[in-house]
């Protein structure tokens, strides 16, 4: 059995005070063993990197989005729309940004259109391009928005 550097079993006394009551590191990008030493405790808790909620789009198709999380760079920001009623495809777009007074990303706020079937006049231009995403709000569509930290920026602040 490995004496773990301790010449011995080591004794809860020992063991304890390798345990350290400072926060996690962060995940990182690239994997890294670690030059530490001391162990993390059993309920420790890494930071969040992402910010999920669920919403529906306003009557003008806008949503102030407040994130789970603050982000000190531009977060990556995909929504998702739950199934519309009437099928038909609905695009988001980050209209402007949140941030609070030292300058970090609190929220976004999203505008969601949606896209309308074309008419059928013209059966080429309608098979090539079949939706006009130009068509209008899309009000009362619910649909989750998730933020996560990029990875290839780092905080400005």
């Amino acid at each position: 059995m490995a004496d773990f550097g301790f010449g011995g079993m080591p004794s809860m006394t020992q063991l304890r005070a390798l345990l350290t009551n400072s926060s996690p590191a962060p995940e990182a990008v690239a994997a890294a063993p670690g030059a530490g030493q001391f162990a993390a405790r059993d309920d420790h808790k890494h930071e969040r990197l992402s910010s999920v909620t669920v919403q529906t789009l306003g009557a003008n198709g806008d949503q102030t989005i407040t994130f789970t999380r603050s982000f000190a760079s531009m977060p990556g920001v995909m929504c998702t729309a739950y199934k519309p009623s009437d099928n038909l495809p609905v695009t988001f777009e980050v209209k402007s940004w949140v941030q609070d007074a030292q300058g970090n990303y609190s929220g976004c706020v999203i505008h969601g259109s949606k896209a309308q079937t074309l008419p059928t006049v013209i059966a080429l231009l309608s098979a090539l391009v079949g939706f006009n995403i130009f068509a209008g709000n899309a009000v009362g569509t619910q649909f989750s928005c998730i933020a996560i930290q990029a990875s290839n920026i780092q905080p400005s602040n």
